[in-house]
C-alpha cells in the first residue's frame, strides 16, 4: 500500500508521486529555455556532438571526455575508429599521473612556504599557476576493454597485465586505500624486482581482465561476413552486459582493405542489431535480468536498467570514414563513408549517440553535417573553421570589442591599443579562439547560443606522444604462422605499389597532390616530410612507399611527375600571393 509523504510541499502518497514522475520523464517544457542554461550532455536524448579544433588543440582530451560521461551513464560506447597509435585502447591504462601531479604540486608548495625571498616566491607561484591551468593527463582509474583486434594476430603478456601490479606507485595507493595489507618495505628485493617490472602478482580479488582480446574474422566475402557478425555482436552483447568498452583501431589492420571493409560492415548492420537487441526495459524485463519473476518498477531501476537500449559510436579522426566529396585521404574509405551517411540519419531513431573529431568544419561530408546537436570548437584558425563557422569567430571578436567598450566606459574600442590587464580579462570570460587555452572550448548551437566550457580530459591515461601500448603495458603482438606465410606473398603487403594496382597507385598519387599543397604552405620540403609522418600516423593519409622517403627523395620523386612539377611552376610564379589562393589556381 502506498504511503503518505511528510512533506509540507506536497500531499499526495509516494505512489502519486511515483505515476507524476513517470509521465512527465519524456515531457518538454512548454517554454523555450535557453541551451547554455541546460546541461551540455544528456542521456535522456540521443545527441551527435562534432569536435572541430587545430592539431594539439586538446580535441582528444574532449571526446575522452565525453565518452566516459556517457559510459558512467551506462550508455555502452562503441570506441570503433581512432589515430593509428591505438590510442582508444587506453582505458584500461593507469600510469596514476594526477598521483604524480599532485605530489609535485605539494612539493611546490612547501617550497613556497620555505622561499627566502620574493622572487623566489613570484617564480614558484607562477610555476604553481601554469601546472594548475595546464591542461594534462591526470589518469586515475582505468576500465575494462574488449579489444576488437582482426584473427590474424597473436598476443603475448595480456594475463601478465591484467593480474600483475602495474608498478610500485600503484602499489602504495592501494596499500593507502587499505586494499591490501603488506608494507613496500616488507617485500624481499626479489618481489620489489619484479614489481620494477611489472611482473609481482596482485591479490585473486584485485586481478581483472583489464583488456580483453577479441579476435574476429575479416568479412572479406559473405561467407566470412556472416562469421564476424556473429562474433561482433557476441562481443557487443558481452560488452554491454559487464559494461566494458569495446574498442577498435585501424592500426591493426594489415590493409585498407581489410580495415574499411571491416567497419562498413560494422555501421551497415548496427541498425539491425540495435533494432533486435537494445530495445528498452520494461518491469517484466528487468525482473528477468534480475533472475525474478517479478516486474520491477520504473523508480527502483539502476542506472544500467535504464538505458541498457542505448550506445555510443566514438569515431576520432572522423574524416577518414566520411570525407567529403572533394577529397578522400585514403580511397577505400567510399566503403565506410556511404555506411555512414546512411546510418546517421537513424541515429535517434536507433538509440545511438555519435561523437567525432576533425580538424576543419570543412572536413566533414555534407550529409553529415547538419545532424549534429551541437558542435564544439577548439583552437582554430580562420582556414579550418571554413565560411560555416567564420561568422562566430567574427561574433567573438564583436563581442569582445563590446566588453572592452563597456568595462572602460568607451575610453578603448580597440583592444590592441588598451593596456594588457583589460586582454587578460577578457581572456579569461570570452577568448579568442584563435588563442583559446587547450583546457578551454566553445559549445556552439545552431541557433547561435554558445557557452565556454573547461576541457578535463577522462580519468584514464591520456596517450602521449613518443609512448605506445606496448612500451607502457609490454603488451605484444606478432603473426601467427598462417598469415605470416600469405605476408610473403608481395600481393598482401600493403607498402608495394604495383603497376596493375591502381587503387595502390591512387593513393601515392594522393599523397604526392598533398605534398605539393603542403609545401606551399609550409617552409620547405623538412616540414612537409615531418608532417606527413603525422597524418599517416593519424590515419590522415594512407600509408605508401612515399611515406618513407626522406625530404630530398620525396622532392626529386615529386618533380619527375609532370603535373606535379607544373603545379610546383604555377606556385613559384604565385610566391607572393596567398598560399590558398595559389592551391587554388593549381591545376589538378
Amino acid at each position: 500500500m502506498s504511503q503518505k509523504i511528510n512533506s509540507l510541499d506536497y500531499n499526495g502518497t509516494s505512489q502519486d508521486l511515483i505515476n507524476y514522475s513517470d509521465m512527465m520523464r519524456d515531457s518538454m517544457p512548454s517554454h523555450y529555455v535557453p541551451n547554455k542554461q541546460k546541461p551540455v550532455l544528456h542521456d535522456n536524448k540521443v545527441q551527435c556532438i562534432f569536435v572541430f579544433g587545430a592539431r594539439g588543440s586538446g580535441k582528444s582530451f574532449l571526446i575522452e571526455q565525453y565518452a566516459e560521461w556517457y559510459y558512467r551513464r551506462y550508455i555502452t560506447p562503441l570506441y570503433l575508429w581512432g589515430a593509428r597509435s591505438n590510442e582508444n585502447v587506453f582505458m584500461g591504462v593507469n600510469k596514476n599521473c594526477g598521483y604524480h601531479w599532485n605530489e609535485m604540486i605539494g612539493r611546490q608548495e612547501k617550497l613556497l612556504e620555505m622561499a627566502d625571498s620574493e622572487i623566489q616566491r613570484e617564480n614558484i607561484q607562477k610555476m604553481l599557476l601554469n601546472a594548475k591551468n595546464s591542461l594534462h593527463c591526470n589518469c586515475r582509474n582505468t576500465y575494462p576493454v574488449s579489444w576488437l583486434v582482426p584473427d590474424y594476430w597473436e598476443f603475448s603478456n595480456l594475463k601478465q597485465y591484467n593480474t600483475c601490479w602495474f608498478d610500485k606507485t600503484e602499489y602504495i595507493i592501494a596499500l593507502n586505500d587499505k586494499k591490501i595489507n603488506k608494507p613496500y618495505n616488507e617485500l624481499t628485493l626479489i618481489q620489489r624486482d619484479e614489481l620494477d617490472h611489472g611482473k609481482l602478482e596482485k591479490p585473486r580479488h584485485l586481478q581483472t581482465e583489464l583488456i580483453r582480446v577479441c579476435p574476429f574474422t575479416v568479412p572479406s566475402n559473405p561467407k566470412k561476413s556472416e562469421e564476424f557478425g556473429n562474433q561482433f555482436l557476441k562481443y557487443l552483447l558481452d560488452a554491454r552486459k559487464e559494461h566494458r568498452w569495446l574498442v577498435m583501431n585501424p592500426l591493426m589492420f594489415l590493409t585498407a582493405d581489410d580495415k574499411f571493409k571491416t567497419i562498413s560492415n560494422i555501421i551497415t548492420r548496427l541498425p539491425v542489431w540495435m533494432e533486435d537487441h537494445f530495445q528498452p526495459n520494461t518491469p517484466e524485463s528487468v525482473g528477468k535480468l534480475r533472475g525474478i519473476n517479478n516486474s520491477i518498477p520504473y523508480n527502483e531501476w539502476t542506472k544500467q536498467e535504464k538505458n541498457w537500449h542505448k550506445a555510443v559510436l566514438v569515431f576520432s579522426e572522423l574524416r577518414t570514414l566520411a570525407p567529403t566529396n572533394k577529397f578522400s585521404p585514403e580511397t577505400k574509405s567510399s566503403m565506410s563513408k556511404r555506411s555512414i551517411v546512411d546510418l546517421s540519419a537513424e541515429l535517434r531513431h536507433k538509440n545511438l549517440y555519435l561523437i567525432g573529431d576533425l580538424q576543419s568544419s570543412e572536413d566533414l561530408n555534407e550529409s553529415i553535417k547538419p545532424l549534429s546537436d551541437f558542435v564544439v570548437i577548439k583552437n582554430a584558425t580562420q582556414q579550418l573553421l571554413g565560411k560555416e563557422y567564420f561568422y562566430f569567430l567574427q561574433g567573438i571578436e564583436k563581442r569582445r570589442n563590446s566588453m572592452l567598450m563597456k568595462i572602460t566606459h568607451g575610453q578603448y574600442v580597440d583592444l590592441n591599443k588598451a593596456p594588457s590587464q583589460y586582454k587578460q580579462y577578457l581572456d579569461r570570460f570570452i577568448p579568442r579562439i584563435q588563442e583559446l587555452p587547450v583546457n578551454k572550448a566553445f559549445v556552439v548551437w545552431h541557433n547561435n547560443e554558445y557557452k565556454l566550457i573547461t576541457v578535463n580530459g577522462a580519468s584514464w591515461h591520456h596517450k602521449q606522444e613518443g609512448e605506445s601500448l606496448q612500451s607502457i603495458t609490454r603488451i605484444t603482438w606478432k603473426l601467427n604462422k598462417d598469415q605470416e606465410k600469405l605476408q610473403n606473398v608481395e600481393e598482401y603487403s600493403e607498402q608495394t605499389i604495383k603497376p596493375h594496382d591502381n587503387s595502390k597507385k591512387q593513393n601515392v598519387l594522393a599523397v604526392m597532390k598533398w605534398c605539393v599543397e603542403e609545401f606551399i604552405r609550409s617552409s620547405g620540403w623538412l616540414e612537409v616530410v615531418q608532417n606527413l609522418k603525422k597524418k599517416v600516423e593519424l590515419g590522415e593519409l594512407p600509408l605508401t612507399s612515399v611515406s618513407d622517403l626522406d625530404h630530398k627523395t620525396i622532392s626529386n620523386k615529386i618533380r619527375k611527375d609532370d603535373k606535379m612539377k607544373s603545379n610546383l611552376e604555377i606556385a613559384k610564379k604565385m610566391k607572393d600571393k596567398p598560399s590558398e589562393e595559389i592551391i587554388n589556381a593549381l591545376k589538378w
